[in-house]
């Protein structure tokens, strides 16, 4: 028996995992949290296990201590995200969160799928602007994406002028580094069917 713990990103929890003999010894967000309390001593399973370090490679670790933590292959994943992006077009879910690493093909997937369902992307309509200038039925046939950077009263725009239609942010990371935008989002992806939020500021 092997000494040695596994450790592994888990993608389901989000942490950082050591594993012996398919148990899991100890979990943090933090991963040299684990591999330090590990090899200080301070893990009581490891200690009990005998576990007194952890390795990331295979070649360092036995078979015995491996455990599989992705339960899911890539196309399958792909096939969650196509399911979950079907259940916002038809207004079953309210919104949805993807994250993931660059260039494996989410926002083509997001966009293709919610097309494949009958929505229309309203850049290609030429001379449609906000919803005030179109019908609500007509509006809520369409989908927005937005890209690039967005202060928190330009996101509460965005949020109003395109109320009927489904919005999507792609790479619009700088909003969720200013709280106002965060709290914004928040009442926005609220999972209530009537949401309302507002901008109560004299500018």
């Amino acid at each position: 028996m092997s000494n040695t713990a596994v450790l592994s990103f888990d993608v389901r929890s989000n942490k950082w995992t050591a594993s012996a003999n398919g148990r899991i010894l100890a979990a943090s967000h933090d991963k040299k949290y684990v591999v330090g309390m590990i090899r200080a001593g301070r893990c009581a399973k490891a200690a009990l296990a005998g576990i007194t370090d952890v390795c990331e490679t295979d070649e360092r670790c036995s078979e015995r201590s491996m455990i599989q933590t992705e339960k899911f292959s890539i196309n399958e994943r792909f096939g969650f995200l196509v399911d979950f992006v079907r259940m916002i077009a038809d207004r079953s879910a309210p919104s949805l969160i993807i994250t993931g690493g660059g260039g494996l093909g989410k926002t083509y997937t997001v966009v293709s799928t919610l097309m494949g369902t009958g929505l229309e992307d309203s850049a290609d309509l030429v001379g449609m602007g906000s919803d005030s200038a179109i019908d609500v039925v007509r509006s809520q046939r369409l989908f927005t994406v937005i890209k690039g950077y967005s202060t928190a009263k330009g996101l509460y725009r965005t949020l109003y002028e395109n109320r009927n239609r489904i919005i999507v942010f792609d790479d619009c990371d700088s909003v969720l580094k200013d709280p106002v935008a965060v709290n914004l989002l928040k009442g926005a992806l609220d999972s209530y069917d009537r949401r309302v939020i507002s901008w109560n500021a004299e500018s």
